[in-house]
């Protein structure tokens, strides 16, 4: 596993690190790439995970779905 920071932000008051994960082989290729985002707590505040799209299961498989919908 390697990866590192590549942005920092401030969204709705949370601290966030943006970063850029990738699973390397014996051989050095990329295998697997990601991404993540980390909470940070601030001076201020505590970490404080951001509200669901939806109160169900259902209601969040449709928010995701919506997300990527293709629209013409």
């Amino acid at each position: 596993m390697r990866g590192e920071a590549v942005d920092k932000k401030q969204v709705d008051g949370r601290a966030e690190v943006h970063l850029a994960v990738r699973c390397e082989n014996q051989r050095g290729e990329v295998t697997t790439p990601g991404t993540a985002v980390v909470l940070l707590p601030t001076r201020e505040h505590a970490v404080e995970l951001p509200a669901p799209p939806a109160p169900d299961l259902p209601g969040m498989v449709a928010h995701e779905l919506a997300r990527f919908s293709v629209t013409d």
